[in-house]
């Protein structure tokens, strides 16, 4: 009689070969640091074999039920989770904050598609930073700024700024009315930067021969969407511009931000 099963015994007689079988995948699994609880339903019949016929075809049974327990069931879980998962579940939007480029490419397609608006690049509101550069690309000023024919024939004017070197929010020109309205998605008071805007605008109407008012373009704030992390306000600009150009109330919501981010 084989060695190992003289010890695998019940109070009330032998093991089952069912019974030695689990117990043997048992062992196995539990080696590959899983754990399993064998039900007995006390109606397993006994193999009437010898003890070494037993012990091997328990062995063998013993080796499928760890393979399976211990290596298929946990590559059809991964299989599941790389590949459809993906698939079945919507798919995260990263959170990375948008540049100079990108709000300005943004701006740029928007307001190709609504005539009588426009945008100014955020660089020329921004003498800091149109200062840096204009010592690397000397004609990039000049380019920036006559980027835009006859503004005060505009509706409306969009005007992005970085706020501190951490944070988009939005100024938007209404020309006919000469009011500056400014949308902050964290709520912030409004930035020194206005006084940039307010003479840029003054310097462009000048060249036009468009006479302003002390009372012209004075900025205002007024309500917008609000963010709820720190990465996002990029989106929120560009989500409030479009929904100024396109008349829409300023009711988006976190969920169209995400919705942005994946379709761009």
């Amino acid at each position: 009689m084989n060695s190992l099963f003289t010890s695998i015994t019940y109070s009330n007689g032998p093991k089952t070969f069912e019974e030695k079988a689990l117990e043997l995948a048992s062992d196995f699994i539990s080696m590959g640091g899983r754990k399993i609880e064998v039900l007995s339903s006390g109606k397993a019949r006994l193999i009437e074999k010898k003890e070494d016929d037993v012990f091997k075809t328990a062995l063998k049974t013993a080796l499928k039920i760890a393979l399976y327990s211990t290596l298929i069931i946990p590559l059809i879980a991964l299989v599941t989770t790389a590949v459809l998962r993906p698939k079945l579940q919507p798919q995260e939007p990263k959170r990375v904050w948008l540049n100079d480029i990108q709000v300005n490419g943004a701006l740029s397609k928007l307001v190709e598609k609504h005539p009588g608006s426009c945008y100014i690049d955020s660089l020329v509101v921004n003498p800091e930073k149109l200062a840096r550069i204009t010592k690397l690309y000397p004609l990039f000023r000049s380019s920036a700024e006559k980027s835009i024919t006859k503004l005060f024939d505009k509706k409306t004017v969009l005007i992005p700024v970085n706020v501190n070197s951490n944070h988009w929010a939005l100024f938007v020109a209404d020309i006919q009315k000469r009011r500056l309205a400014y949308y902050d998605s964290l709520s912030g008071p409004i930035p020194a930067v206005a006084t940039s805007i307010r003479a840029h605008l003054e310097k462009v109407a000048n060249e036009e021969g468009v006479a302003l008012e002390p009372a012209d373009f004075a900025a205002e704030v007024l309500p917008c969407p609000q963010q709820p992390n720190t990465t996002d306000c990029g989106v929120y600009l560009i989500l409030t511009a479009e929904h100024i150009l396109e008349n829409k109330p300023l009711t988006y919501t976190q969920s169209d931000v995400d919705t942005y981010r994946l379709n761009n």
